[in-house]
């Protein structure tokens, strides 16, 4: 059983099972693409963002909903802004900026990823990702621009210890 807090040094997509990206753009352009096997498609994050990822066996089946619930009161108090769980992301003013994938391995153990942006650039996502954006995502950063990765992390790890 396994946390990871991925902190970028640059630019870089994460692909998923189900994702299609413009594999040029990324060659032309050096951007780093690393597979993750979670039911999803692409996660474009840049030097400011926060993956978390977990893998466990034995993984509590509300954990998906804990993390996301629990996330969802911390970018609420923190940003003072009305935060919301709508399916497996969260939004501000129907923004994205919590996404979260998961998979259940073949050998029993389950892979949680939160993706959580502190800023955005549209430019990148348009130019990587070829499926229609549907939610505008949008970075933490926007609403309070003093939130940081590190104040998340000790956040995040709290929780994991109290649960």
């Amino acid at each position: 059983n396994t946390i990871f807090c991925v902190i970028p040094q640059r630019k870089l997509v994460w692909k998923g099972c189900n994702a299609d990206y413009n594999e040029e753009f990324c060659k032309n352009h050096a951007i780093p693409v690393c597979f993750e096997p979670y039911n999803g498609g692409i996660i474009c994050t840049n030097e400011t963002d926060l993956q978390i990822a977990i893998t466990a066996y034995d993984l509590p089946g509300k954990t998906k909903e804990f993390l996301l619930d629990r996330l969802c009161g911390w970018i609420a108090k923190k940003t003072g802004q009305i935060a919301v769980v709508e399916g497996n992301y969260i939004l501000i003013n129907q923004k994205k900026v919590v996404g979260l994938g998961h998979k259940a391995m073949d050998n029993g153990m389950v892979l949680l990823v939160l993706q959580i942006s502190f800023s955005v650039d549209i430019d990148f996502i348009t130019q990587v990702c070829q499926k229609t954006m549907v939610k505008e995502p949008a970075g933490l950063q926007e609403f309070d621009p003093a939130l940081t990765r590190s104040s998340l992390i000790q956040e995040v790890i709290t929780w994991l210890i109290s649960y």
